[in-house]
């Protein structure tokens, strides 16, 4: 894992019952004064390093709950490790998650009054954990004001979008699964300030400045790319989910949200369209019960959470689970269907960070395909030790796909090489 990566995110497994040839250039004035717009917001990229660092401390002082390593048993898994800490993954808030799946299991804590957490950041940084959040407005009445991480807006200032290097990348990908005889997608996913941004009202033009120029490369590579780069639309994402497509309180999307990347996923898998897809989905699952966040509520110093409807699968379509296959990492599982469906391929992965990790999307789409793995990207090196598949779907948010692009070996000699990007296409090229 590179000093680079923004999407460690918490380990929540699946368990069987849970269910152009236009040419796109960066504008480096207006990215440099979109940064500068978000810093006016108060942002300090200083200040969250620290705010980072020491709320990461203090993390396990939230949690209330069952015995240390009573979830780990549980699952039969290896209990979670702490993550590896960088400048750049102190100041993401998925980064908190994980700490927050180690706490579960290595400590049982009693929780600590909010002010405990809000002055030991003010004494350390002058700066509040609110600096790293945006307030934005209801969705509809009855729910709570829009929350949003300053990170969906800076994360996508971080390199001028690049379409040449973008399109080396993809090309690499493809050639080598043709190389090894597998399918593979890529899905880009929207992030709830692409969704839903425009509850920001006149300050999301401002804050969506780099965002906007990387979407116009997005679209144009998936008009290139055709068969191996779907963009799953916002619009899809609202359509499932008009109430509650992500948590007031949480950057990730839903159950009920993400279910517009399992329809692109089933397309894929089943080689049918939209509207196949989405009766083969609503099908084989059903509401089940509460799932609830609030990430963003942590660091503006609130307890609160908001809850949402989970998404679960028929017990007729069930899946079972077997965490950390042939020695691999605690974010890795492999599951087998109980009733797949026939023209599906054998086998499937999925590579993907925290819009599926989170609302545990898996089941929504695995139990079509008779054998599956689900690989954390931060475990992704270690995909060698898994056996070769018919398919393979990797998944990004917009935020970070385009930069990810470019950690692909012999891509970009100005960006570090990501392991887990050479580990992908290893994977791909091998035939057994």
């Amino acid at each position: 894992m590179t000093a680079k990566d923004h999407d460690t995110e918490k380990a929540e497994e699946l368990t069987s019952r849970e269910a152009v040839n236009t040419e796109v250039v960066s504008d480096d004035e207006h990215s440099a004064e979109s940064v500068a717009q978000v810093n006016e917001r108060k942002l300090p990229v200083g200040g969250s390093v620290a705010i980072g660092v020491v709320g990461l401390a203090l993390l396990g002082a939230w949690l209330v709950g069952p015995a240390a390593g009573y979830a780990a048993q549980l699952e039969n898994r290896a209990p979670a490790q702490l993550p590896q800490l960088t400048l750049e993954s102190a100041i993401s808030v998925e980064t908190y998650e994980q700490i927050e799946a180690w706490a579960v299991d290595h400590v049982r804590v009693k929780p600590l009054a909010v002010n405990t957490v809000n002055d030991a950041v003010a004494a350390a940084t002058k700066e509040t954990g609110s600096s790293l959040v945006i307030q934005g407005a209801r969705l509809s009445a009855g729910r709570l004001p829009e929350l949003f991480s300053a990170e969906e807006f800076t994360a996508r200032c971080k390199y001028p979008a690049d379409i040449d290097a973008s399109r080396a990348a993809l090309r690499a990908i493809q050639a080598a699964a043709d190389a090894g005889n597998k399918d593979v997608v890529i899905t880009v996913v929207p992030s709830k300030a692409r969704t839903i941004g425009f509850l920001l009202g006149d300050r999301s033009n401002n804050l969506m400045g780099c965002a906007i120029n990387e979407d116009k490369v997005i679209a144009q590579l998936a008009t290139e790319f055709p068969t191996l780069l779907k963009v799953v639309d916002p619009a899809k994402v609202l359509e499932y989910a008009p109430r509650d497509p992500y948590w007031s309180g949480d950057t990730h999307w839903t159950p009920m949200g993400g279910r517009a990347l399992s329809e692109v996923i089933l397309q894929k898998l089943l080689n049918t369209d939209a509207r196949t897809a989405k009766q083969i989905l609503l099908s084989r699952t059903m509401p089940a019960n509460k799932l609830v966040r609030g990430d963003l509520y942590r660091l503006m110093g609130s307890e609160q959470t908001t809850p949402t409807t989970r998404i679960g699968i028929r017990p007729e379509f069930a899946i079972r689970v077997k965490g950390s296959p042939n020695g691999t990492g605690s974010r890795i599982f492999t599951w087998t269907s109980t009733n797949p469906i026939p023209t599906a391929p054998a086998s499937m992965m999925i590579l993907h960070d925290s819009m599926v990790n989170v609302p545990r999307l898996t089941g929504q789409f695995g139990n079509v395909v008779p054998l599956g793995y689900d690989v954390h990207w931060s475990q992704g090196d270690q995909i060698s030790r898994l056996p070769v598949v018919e398919t393979v779907v990797l998944e990004f948010v917009d935020r970070t796909f385009l930069a990810k692009l470019r950690a692909f070996p012999n891509i970009d000699d100005s960006v570090e090489d990501d392991d887990r990007m050479a580990a992908v296409l290893t994977y791909l090229l091998r035939t057994n």
